[in-house]
């Protein structure tokens, strides 16, 4: 029931609320998989990029009963190779495979955002954006980043 409540508050954005409630859930069962990806769009939206990606690879980890979630293994990837000097080979090659499907540029954009490269970051939604001009979630994550690098910013003065 935390579990539900917590997605549901977070669906309408309303975070405070949410956040003890996917914390307690996750606490309470460290493999739920649909509350840590949950949580990771929660600091996400937050612009705690960081927080997002360890709860994205908690998402991802391989379960007894072989449940995951569709794409929580691109979260999770872009969270473990984050300190890597360039994007999975996962991602490039999903965009060689698919070059008009929007998740591999998005991903890489995620992966850019957590080693901090802001305008590397921008240019992958941007492609992601271009190949999905409606979707909202993309100009979301657009204007996240664009928050995050004005805090970054105004942080190192």
């Amino acid at each position: 029931m935390l579990a539900v409540k917590g997605w549901l508050l977070t669906e309408e954005f309303r975070f405070d609320e949410a956040l003890p409630l996917l914390l307690r859930a996750t606490k309470l069962n460290p493999n739920d998989a649909a509350s840590h990806r949950f949580l990771g769009n929660l600091y996400d939206r937050c612009a705690q990029p960081s927080e997002a990606m360890n709860h994205f690879s908690a998402a991802a980890q391989p379960r007894s009963d072989g449940f995951h979630l569709a794409r929580v293994p691109l979260h999770g990837a872009s969270s473990i190779s984050a300190n890597t000097p360039r994007p999975p080979a996962a991602c490039t090659r999903a965009r060689e495979l698919d070059p008009d499907e929007h998740v591999g540029p998005l991903t890489t954009a995620w992966i850019a955002r957590a080693q901090g490269k802001t305008d590397e970051a921008m240019q992958w939604i941007d492609a992601a954006r271009k190949l999905q001009p409606q979707d909202t979630y993309l100009a979301d994550q657009k204007i996240e980043l664009l928050l995050d690098a004005g805090t970054n910013r105004r942080s190192a003065r």
